[in-house]
């Protein structure tokens, strides 16, 4: 969880993966917060929500499969794949690493 300072509300991955025994196989989940002010009132909000299941059967290629990413234009290409739950659309990121020697 994210500090008491924060707007936002991180949960650990861990949660939604199918080896957490406590949890596993569980699709629908519900999170709450209950706030207190110094004076002592008190306000609850919930939010329920639904995992889907992740895509299947497809592939990915990236071309050029190496480059400089401040100066070299990548294509990412995906076909095949299958959404039992319907999503028409997917993002896909990229992370840069850089290491120190």
């Amino acid at each position: 969880m994210t500090g008491c300072q924060s707007r936002e509300i991180a949960v650990s991955e861990r949660l939604f993966q199918d080896g957490f025994v406590l949890f596993k196989g569980l699709t629908q989940y519900r999170a709450g917060v209950v706030v207190t002010t110094a004076s002592g009132e008190e306000g609850m909000s919930f939010m329920d929500f639904e995992l889907n299941t992740a895509p299947t059967g497809g592939s990915c290629a990236v071309s050029p499969l190496s480059g400089v990413s401040t100066q070299t234009l990548f294509t990412l290409s995906c076909t095949g794949w299958n959404d039992v739950d319907g999503v028409l659309t997917y993002q896909f990121f990229s992370k840069t690493f850089f290491f120190y020697h």
